[in-house]
């Protein structure tokens, strides 16, 4: 059974806080509350979460003040920290300090629990909550060719994925914007931009660059390995699957996401 997550909040609104302790303790989390930077400190004293959701204004101590006394001499967090705050201009200096996360005010809990859980699975990886076995995987597939993505998304259907779609580049940029999927399936060879592109791009931000992908290219099978190594290079994927066999891909997306 996978160890239960431990999760700081340190936020002085507690009407937030009490829903968002709910539920997080409901999905299975520990959840340890803080009402400033102060009483945080003191409660790592004693503990040693997993995570930190940390607020910027508050009384007593702030966020900032917060970070600074939880950062090594190198100035990175010793805790991996989601940030909230009002201010989306801060989102730059939070990326510069090396925060995991980052979400602006106003939010609703379910996009805080999704960002909650990409820290936890690129941190901690498949024994975080989201990825427990009994939980069906999300998958985006990425075809432009209607009749073949058709058959894909029905073999991952019927093995169990929830399949969500897209048939170009931009909108699946757009599509992980606004929601993180367990895995990316992605033809390399797309109308308006490739495949190999896209994960580039993705691997490029934070919240995406350890996303789980199975990038495939039927006109690859038996192509040239330097031209495959390089773009595995690039793209950070294992290899290239050279076929759009639905039950080849399949395989290649249990192994991706270690499901035996």
């Amino acid at each position: 059974m996978p160890k239960k997550r431990t999760i700081l909040v340190v936020d002085d609104e507690k009407d937030f806080v009490k829903v968002l302790k709910g539920r997080l303790e409901k999905k299975g989390y520990k959840v340890i509350v803080a009402y400033n930077g102060k009483e945080g400190l003191e409660i790592l004293k004693d503990n040693s979460p997993d995570l930190i959701v940390l607020d910027i204004n508050m009384p007593v101590m702030g966020g900032i003040e917060f970070y600074n006394h939880i950062c090594d001499e190198k100035a990175i967090s010793m805790y991996p920290v989601l940030v909230l705050t009002a201010r989306g201009e801060l989102k730059d200096i939070f990326k510069e300090m090396n925060a995991d996360g980052f979400i602006a005010k106003p939010f609703n809990i379910e996009k805080l629990y999704k960002e909650i859980n990409v820290i936890m699975r690129k941190r901690y990886g498949s024994d975080s909550r989201r990825l427990r076995s009994n939980i069906p995987k999300e998958v985006l597939i990425v075809d432009d060719n209607n009749e073949v993505f058709n058959k894909i998304a029905v073999a991952f259907l019927n093995a169990g994925y929830i399949v969500h779609a897209s048939n170009n580049g931009m909108s699946t940029i757009e599509k992980i914007n606004e929601h993180i999927p367990d895995l990316l399936v992605i033809r390399l060879e797309l109308s308006d931009m490739r495949g190999d592109v896209i994960v580039s791009k993705l691997r490029k931000m934070p919240k995406t660059a350890d996303l789980p992908v199975v990038l495939y290219s039927p006109e690859m099978a038996g192509g040239n390995p330097v031209i495959e190594g390089i773009i595995c290079a690039k793209t950070r994927v294992e290899k290239i699957v050279e076929t759009d066999k639905p039950q080849e891909l399949l395989r290649a997306a249990a192994d991706t996401l270690g499901i035996t």
